[in-house]
């Protein structure tokens, strides 16, 4: 008895022991050089280093070694990736324990020297059952030579044996070789017990996207399993997804392969037997899925050399448009790709009162045939955005409801009768309750409508405004069929009695929003909404919005320096690269147009969305050169494009502050 309870204070005492050794501290660090180095010795195995930098630069000599059960991941709330990078040629991250990381960029190409590759594992002192999990990371960058083209954002060395890799919401951009590589297992089953890739991205990988190798080439001998699901892939080349001589417990849905220009040579994955599963799929401008042994598709189950209808193929957009193929073709009815690409994800929206694109933006509220209103105007749809400064609502008519209809409906005219947005606001046990309008009579450049922000509690008289004017813009299309109107949140905030500010509005609140529209004397043409009975608005209906759910990120601020023109004799369009780049916050871009025509140059950012237009504009014969400032973007990976006539080209930018 005596030795059984000793035995289990032993236990008792090891088991404590080791939580408090495996016990996750959090161990916050700033950008710098060698920051992260600088905690790896002190750092405790379970510990979390958690990058707190908004795009911060990582910038370390050597590769990065976790030789322990390490968490790298950016600090949660941050809105720009963190970027790492080193001199050391091999690789950013090198692992011989249990590795997780979340959030974070990994730059090939900003040392002195380019790293071939992201994450690798060690040669010697790998823990045999080691596991990776990599979630919501970008991989850029990682060509050791392009003379001679390497490299790779993460791979197994053939002596080591992960018991499970696992890649989930990221993007791998610009290898040399494999995106993802795992060959010549030396131990069996393979070099990954258990292989699971899900809603991620591949773009210009020198070969296959996804490489994961038997053991010993033989289908006969038992594999690891092999999980691929949701992804999006361009310009791989051989075999796209690539389980060589894996038989069983193969798995491959729901995926997208495409190239710029047709080449047979690419296939979209290789599966070995009737025990690999590789189905809902879209293939463009790509051989078919090739097929070994006993293995077969469900031509069902398939779209072969069928255009994905992405938004911008050359430029790296692979959002689908809504009409797709791929849009609800794959299994559960859910869509083929990367879910980043999607088209229910909505476009940037740039809200200016003036009209600008609203595309991707699901409406509050929309009816093609039955107006939402039976009274003097009948409204389509509502809609509503947010951003960092400001709320944005625009309201569609069937017909034209505006009389003063021709009139410039710019920020400056106030001359088209009473438009009314009434709000109410509820945080914790605040209420307060607000109304913008703008009338015919007043016309002042610095403000388009009046604001009344008070706790709900005051009542709201005719003449109750809280002194200041709320700087907005209420317009009119010129057909008299829309209109559009914002106002900023610095302008709304909710006061105690005596007038103190308690709460400033974010997009974290909630509101409920009743519209009213009157022309002429007031009672003519009220209309709320939404619908009450028998189709009728009945006064007092509101709609009720988080505002968060329409939240469309911080706006954008970018410039464009007065270009530099030299008239030449050119024979062809070109661009060249950015210089310098990587930059901050200030590059310089040339162009030569051989041609007079109308020329554009537009940035993107990695998931495909315009951030800047640089040039729209007709050019004549010549070489142009801009100064492009970045200043409002965020450290990280753009695209630019240029196009003029049927000539197209796009280059890489890296913003690093």
């Amino acid at each position: 008895m005596k030795k059984s309870l000793q035995l289990f204070i032993f236990l008792i005492t090891l088991f404590l022991s080791m939580n408090i050794l495996y016990a996750q501290n959090i161990i916050e660090v700033g950008e710098g050089v060698n920051a992260i180095d600088d905690v790896l010795f002190t750092a405790q195995p379970g510990d979390i280093i958690e990058l707190t930098t908004n795009g911060g630069v990582y910038y370390e000599f050597f590769s990065i070694l976790i030789d322990k059960p390490l968490t790298i991941r950016a600090k949660e709330g941050l809105t720009t990736k963190p970027i790492l990078y080193t001199d050391d040629t091999r690789a950013i991250i090198t692992i011989r324990d249990d590795f997780t990381i979340e959030g974070v960029m990994l730059y090939g190409a900003g040392g002195a020297a380019r790293t071939e590759t992201g994450i690798r594992t060690d040669t010697t002192d790998v823990k045999t059952g080691y596991n990776l999990t990599i979630d919501n990371c970008l991989f850029f960058d990682f060509n050791q030579d392009p003379s001679d083209p390497d490299g790779h954002a993460f791979r197994g060395d053939p002596s080591t044996q992960a018991n499970k890799v696992k890649l989930t919401n990221s993007v791998i951009i610009e290898t040399g070789s494999e995106g993802i590589y795992y060959k010549n297992a030396e131990i069996a089953p393979g070099s990954v017990l258990d292989f699971h890739v899900e809603n991620c991205t591949f773009c210009n990988t020198g070969d296959d996207a996804i490489y994961v190798e038997d053991h010993d080439n033989d289908i006969s001998t038992d594999n690891g399993k092999f999980t691929v699901k949701q992804v999006t892939i361009h310009n791989a080349n051989s075999k796209s997804i690539y389980p060589k001589e894996l038989d069983e417990d193969v798995l491959i849905q729901n995926f997208i392969v495409s190239k710029d220009e047709e080449d047979t040579g690419t296939d979209p994955c290789r599966i070995y037997s009737s025990n690999s599963i590789a189905e809902y799929f879209l293939s463009f401008n790509i051989d078919s899925i090739s097929l070994r042994n006993d293995a077969s598709v469900d031509p069902e189950k398939t779209l072969e050399m069928v255009d994905p209808m992405y938004l911008d193929m050359l430029a790296g957009n692979f959002r689908l448009d809504p009409e797709s193929p791929a849009v609800g073709f794959g299994a559960e009815g859910k869509t083929l790709g990367d879910p980043k690409w999607w088209p229910s994800t909505p476009a940037k929206i740039e809200i200016d009162g003036q009209f600008d694109d609203w595309a991707g933006l699901t409406p509050l509220i929309e009816t093609e045939n039955d107006p939402a209103i039976s009274d003097t105007f009948e409204m389509k749809a509502v809609w509503t955005a947010i951003d960092d400064e400001k709320i944005s609502f625009r309201i569609d008519f069937f017909d034209d409801v505006n009389f003063n209809t021709g009139q410039d409906s710019g920020p400056l005219n106030m001359w088209q009768g009473w438009h009314r947005i009434y709000f109410d606001i509820f945080k914790d046990t605040l209420e307060a309750a607000c109304r913008i309008r703008s009338y015919a009579g007043v016309v002042d450049t610095n403000s388009f409508s009046r604001l009344r922000w008070r706790n709900k509690g005051n009542p709201i008289g005719a003449t109750e405004y809280d002194g200041e004017r709320f700087k907005g813009v209420i317009a009119w299309n010129p057909e008299g069929t829309s209109m559009e109107c914002y106002m900023l949140l610095d302008s709304l905030y909710i006061t105690d009695d005596v007038g103190n500010v308690v709460h400033q509005v974010t997009y974290e609140d909630s509101m409920e929003v009743r519209f009213q529209i009157e022309a002429g004397d007031p009672g003519v043409g009220r209309n709320y909404l939404p619908a009450g009975e028998g189709g009728k608005l009945v006064e007092g209906d509101k709609i009720k919005i988080a505002l968060k759910d329409y939240y469309t990120a911080a706006s954008v601020i970018t410039s464009v320096r007065e270009e530099n023109y030299t008239p030449a004799t050119v024979t062809n369009y070109e661009l060249s690269q950015n210089y310098p780049n990587p930059f901050n916050p200030t590059t310089k871009i040339k162009y030569s147009v051989p041609q007079s025509g109308n020329v554009t140059l537009k940035v993107f950012d990695i998931l495909g969305r315009e951030v800047a237009t640089l040039v729209d504009d007709v050019k004549q014969v010549g070489t142009y050169e801009l100064s492009f400032d970045a200043t409002g973007l965020s450290s990280g990976l753009y695209f630019y494009q240029f196009n003029a006539s049927d000539y197209s080209i796009t280059r890489k930018m890296m913003v690093i502050k």
